[in-house]
C-alpha cells in the first residue's frame, strides 16, 4: 500500500524543474513545470518563456490529481473513462484535479512525496517531460 509523505524539499523540486526544462528545452517544447508535496500544496513551479498562459495551471492540475490519487496522468485519464461521473463531479470540491497525462507520483519506496506536472506540448510530450524531471532529480521515471 502507498502512503502519504511530505519530505518533499524545495531543492529537489527545483532539481526536478531545471531538468524538465533542459529536456523541453533539446526537444523546442514550450511548457509549464509544477512540483507539489503529498498533500497537493505547490513547492515550486515554473513557465518558460513563449509557453501559453493556461499552461502553469494545468501543470498544477495534473500534479495535483497525481498526488492525490498516486497514479499517472495516463492512469487517471483510463480511469476517467471508465467512470465520466465521479470525475465530472470532482470540480465541485474547489481543487485543480486533471486526469490527463503529464502528471507523474514522486514515489519512493511505496511512499508517495507528491508529484510532478507539465502542461504546454502533447500528451505524450508532457508526459516524457515531466518523467524527465523526475529522473534530472534522481527519482525513479
Amino acid at each position: 500500500m502507498v502512503r502519504a509523505a511530505s519530505s518533499l524539499t524545495l531543492a529537489q523540486a527545483q532539481q526536478m524543474i531545471q531538468g524538465a526544462i533542459a529536456y523541453a528545452e533539446q526537444h523546442g517544447y514550450l511548457m509549464s513545470i509544477a512540483v507539489v508535496d503529498a498533500a497537493g500544496t505547490l513547492v515550486a513551479a515554473a513557465r518558460m518563456d513563449g509557453a501559453r498562459f493556461l499552461t502553469p495551471e494545468t501543470a498544477r492540475a495534473k500534479a495535483y490529481a497525481a498526488a492525490a490519487y498516486g497514479r499517472s496522468g495516463r492512469e487517471l485519464g483510463e480511469a476517467y473513462r471508465d467512470y465520466p461521473p465521479f470525475w465530472a463531479s470532482l470540480p465541485s470540491l474547489g481543487r485543480p484535479l486533471l486526469p490527463s497525462q503529464g502528471g507523474v507520483p514522486i514515489v519512493v519506496d511505496d511512499v508517495i512525496l507528491g508529484a510532478i506536472g507539465v502542461g504546454g506540448g502533447t500528451s505524450q510530450q508532457d508526459e516524457d517531460t515531466a518523467r524527465a524531471g523526475l529522473a534530472a532529480a534522481g527519482f525513479p521515471a
